[in-house]
């Protein structure tokens, strides 16, 4: 026997082992190949897709922070404004102009996140709907 034929059978050997190793322990595999920093292994451009579904993941918890907080200026206005109408003041119409135009701008600016928020919200779902149609297509 050769040094060629040794080496080749304990190539062969080896990898019939690792072959087994996957079978037989595939949780201890992934976490040694976690632990040398392999996070994802790109098969078929799915690792890809995977960012795209995070990127738009990401989109969609701006547009609901932005929602969320457009709502709570909208109802702290709401506030303000039981809060003039039952305020002594009331009857004086300066105090009364000045105070509705700091409210209307208020309300302008949440108006505006909102909107903001919607053509944000649609445009990941364009995204999600983009991608799922690629995901169908490569299946197919």
């Amino acid at each position: 026997m050769s040094i060629k034929d040794i080496i080749v059978t304990v190539r062969e050997a080896f990898i019939v082992l690792i072959f087994i190793l996957l079978l037989a322990t595939p949780e201890w595999i992934n976490n040694r190949l976690e632990a040398a920093g392999f996070r994802k292994i790109d098969f078929f451009g799915l690792a890809e897709w995977e960012d795209q579904v995070e990127e738009s993941k990401k989109e969609v918890e701006e547009v609901k922070k932005t929602t969320e907080e457009a709502q709570k200026e909208l109802t702290q206005i709401s506030t303000k404004l039981e809060n003039l109408t039952s305020n002594p003041t009331f009857s004086n119409p300066t105090f009364f102009k000045r105070e509705v135009n700091k409210l209307r701008a208020e309300v302008d600016a949440s108006a505006y996140k909102l909107d903001r928020s919607k053509l944000e919200l649609q445009k990941s779902l364009e995204n999600h709907n983009i991608l799922l149609h690629e995901i169908q297509q490569k299946k197919q």
